[in-house]
C-alpha cells in the first residue's frame, strides 16, 4: 500500500544564482539542529499534481540540508478509490453525493492504511486530504509518537459541511495543520492548531528556467503560433473550474478591437482518461475553427518546456478562475517577467498587487480593457512584469518555502505541545508591497 518515490539528486547550489549565497547560508543554519531528522512526506500520487511537483523539488533540498527525508505514496485503489475524488471536490466546495457508505469506506481505508505504517519517523507530513484519517487510526502508541502535520494545499472556506464533519474528528490527532493562506481555513477547526506557509515555485525546473528565444520559437512555431503577433496565454487544466471557456470569450471580445491577437491554452494533461479527453473536446468545440486559438495539450517529456515557452512568449498571461486556493501559473508568469490579468476567484486577488504587478478583473469587460491596455502599452506591461518578478523572488521561491518548513520542524521538536491559537504567517513572510499610484489611463483599479 506504501510505495517509495524515487528522488533525483539535486542541491542548493542550483538555487544560488536566483537567491544568492546569504540565503543558502541561512538555510544551512536553520537546518543544523535537524541533522539526521527522519521526515516522511505522504501523498496519493507521484506525478501530475501541484503536490507531486512540489515534493520532487523539496525533498532533494531537505536531503542536501542533512535531513533523512523520504516521500511515499499511498495507493487508494479498488474499493477505496470511489471516495477519493469526492473528498477532494467537496473540500473545494463542489456538491457531491456523499453517503454514510462513503464515510465508512473512508474510515476503513484509514484503518487499512494505518496498519502497515512504518513508525520510525520523527515527523510525518500528509499532503492530501484523503489521508488525514491515518494518524487517528494508528494501532500503536509508538507510531503516534511521531509529530504529525497535515499540509493542506486547498482553500477550505467553502468546504461542504457533510464532508468536513467526516474529516474534522481526525484532525485532533495532528500536532498542526498548515494552510497556504491565513484565509483558507474552514469555518470551524475546533481548536486544532494551524499556521500558514505560502506556496512557491521552483525556478530551476524545466517549467521555469530561462529558455533561449530560438527554443521558444521552435516549440511554439510547430503549433502554428506567430511570435510576431500579440499572444494571450492561460496555462492550466482544461477543467471548467479554471474557466478556459471564459478565456476564449475574453479573447474573442478582445479580437474585435485587435484582430492580430492570438490565444494559447496550455495543459500538461496528467492522464489520458475519458474525462480528460472529454474536457479537451468540450473546450475545442467552444473554440470552433478559429486558427488563432491554440489548445496545446501534451504528456510528453517536453510538456513543462511547452508551458514555459508559452508563458515566456506571452504578451499577457491570463488566469480566469481557480477552483480553490492559488494558481501557480500566475507566479510562474510573474517570475518570467510577464504581465498578468486575473479573475476574482479563490486566492487569485492576493497573487498580484492590482496596478503594480498585474491587473485584477471581475468580469469579461474588465479583462478586455486590461488586455488592450497591456497590448497597446508594452512598456507598462514590462514594468508590471519586472515588479511581479521581484515580488516572486522575495516571497514565492522554493528556498523560502524550505526555510518555512525547517522553522516548522524546529518548533515542533523544541515544543512538542505547540498549540498556536490562530492562523498566522511564518516568520519569513514579507510585508505587503504597497501599490504605486495608477497611471492616468491605466485600467488598474477601475474594474
Amino acid at each position: 500500500m506504501y510505495e517509495e518515490v524515487p528522488i533525483g539528486r539535486r542541491g542548493l547550489g542550483e538555487h544560488r544564482l536566483h537567491v544568492g549565497d546569504e540565503v543558502i547560508a541561512q538555510l544551512r543554519t536553520l537546518a543544523a539542529p535537524l541533522q539526521g531528522a527522519r521526515l516522511l512526506n505522504l501523498s496519493l500520487t507521484p506525478f501530475g499534481t501541484v503536490v507531486s511537483d512540489l515534493l520532487h523539488s523539496v525533498v532533494p533540498l531537505l536531503r542536501d540540508l542533512g535531513l533523512d527525508a523520504d516521500w511515499q505514496v499511498v495507493h487508494a485503489s479498488g474499493q477505496f478509490g470511489s471516495f477519493s475524488t469526492l473528498i477532494y471536490e467537496a473540500l473545494c466546495g463542489r456538491h457531491v453525493d456523499w453517503t454514510s457508505g462513503h464515510a465508512e469506506d473512508w474510515l476503513r481505508f484509514s484503518r487499512a492504511t494505518a496498519k502497515p505504517f512504518d513508525s520510525h519517523y520523527d515527523f510525518v507530513l500528509l499532503h492530501d486530504p484523503q489521508l488525514v484519517g491515518i494518524p487517528a487510526a494508528l494501532p500503536n502508541l509508538e507510531a503516534r509518537a511521531s509529530h504529525w502535520v497535515w499540509h493542506c494545499h486547498l482553500d477550505l472556506r467553502n468546504a461542504r459541511p457533510e464532508i468536513w464533519e467526516s474529516v474534522l474528528p481526525s484532525l485532533k490527532a495532528f500536532d498542526l495543520c498548515v494552510f497556504s493562506d491565513r484565509y483558507f481555513g474552514p469555518p470551524c477547526m475546533e481548536g486544532v492548531p494551524a499556521l500558514v506557509i505560502p506556496p512557491c515555485i521552483d525556478p530551476t525546473t524545466a517549467r521555469n528556467i530561462e529558455l533561449p528565444e530560438l527554443t521558444i520559437r521552435q516549440l511554439l512555431g510547430q503549433h502554428g503560433i506567430d511570435l510576431d503577433r500579440p499572444l494571450l496565454v492561460q496555462a492550466g487544466p482544461l477543467d471548467s473550474a479554471f474557466n478556459p471557456f471564459g478565456a476564449i470569450d475574453v479573447y474573442r471580445q478582445t479580437k474585435a478591437s485587435r484582430g492580430d491577437i492570438q490565444l494559447a491554452l496550455v495543459d500538461t494533461m496528467a492522464g489520458d482518461s475519458m474525462e480528460a479527453c472529454s474536457r479537451f473536446e468540450r473546450v475545442a468545440r467552444h473554440a470552433g475553427n478559429d486558427p488563432d486559438i491554440h489548445i496545446l495539450v501534451s504528456q510528453r517529456d517536453d510538456a513543462q518546456l511547452l508551458v514555459n515557452a508559452a508563458q515566456q512568449a506571452a504578451t499577457v498571461v491570463l488566469q480566469r478562475s481557480v477552483p480553490a486556493g492559488f494558481a501557480l501559473p500566475v507566479w510562474e508568469a510573474q517570475w518570467k517577467g510577464r504581465p498578468v490579468v486575473v479573475g476574482a476567484a479563490g486566492g487569485l486577488p492576493s497573487q498580484i498587487v492590482d496596478g503594480a504587478t498585474g491587473y485584477l478583473a471581475g468580469h469579461n469587460s474588465g479583462f478586455v480593457q486590461a488586455i488592450l491596455d497591456l497590448v497597446d502599452n508594452r512598456e507598462r506591461g514590462d514594468r508590471l512584469g519586472r515588479a511581479g518578478h521581484q515580488l516572486v523572488r522575495e516571497r514565492h521561491l522554493l528556498t523560502r518555502f524550505v526555510a518555512d518548513v525547517l522553522r516548522l520542524l524546529r518548533a515542533l521538536r523544541a515544543a512538542p505541545s505547540m498549540r498556536p491559537e490562530t492562523l498566522r504567517p511564518p516568520a519569513s513572510a514579507a510585508p505587503p508591497v504597497p501599490a504605486p499610484p495608477v497611471e492616468a489611463g491605466s485600467p488598474g483599479r477601475s474594474r
